[in-house]
């Protein structure tokens, strides 16, 4: 068997799992942003109003902002972050669900290539 073709059996499968895992997932997760005292001050406004919008995601739908950060910069995360605020629960629990699920095929992927 391949990598690819295991590749896609560990996503098929963790689809039953991930949805039984999901919520725990969420809630264990470390929050997107935080504090780096050697930023710039435009990084750390940055990464201020990630850490506020975290808090006011996490109060609207019960659980921590996540999002597949990979290739994305601090910016673009807060952009996709106040975006995301505007949405309701069921759509954002889809969206988190993906994302989860991009994050764990990158994983995949690089542990099958070690």
């Amino acid at each position: 068997m391949g990598n690819d073709e295991l590749l896609a059996r560990a996503v098929e499968r963790s689809g039953q799992q991930v949805r039984a895992l999901f919520h725990d997932c969420l809630l264990r997760r470390a929050p997107v942003g935080g504090s780096d005292d050697r930023a710039s001050s435009n990084r750390q406004r940055t990464m201020a109003a990630l850490a506020e919008g975290n808090a006011r995601y996490e109060d609207k739908f019960g659980f921590t902002y996540i999002i597949c950060a990979t290739g994305k910069g601090a910016e673009e995360m807060l952009a996709i972050l106040n975006h995301r605020l505007a949405g309701d629960r069921v759509s954002e629990l889809r969206k988190a669900a993906e994302q989860q699920r991009q994050i764990m095929h990158i994983r995949l992927r690089k542990w099958l290539e070690q």
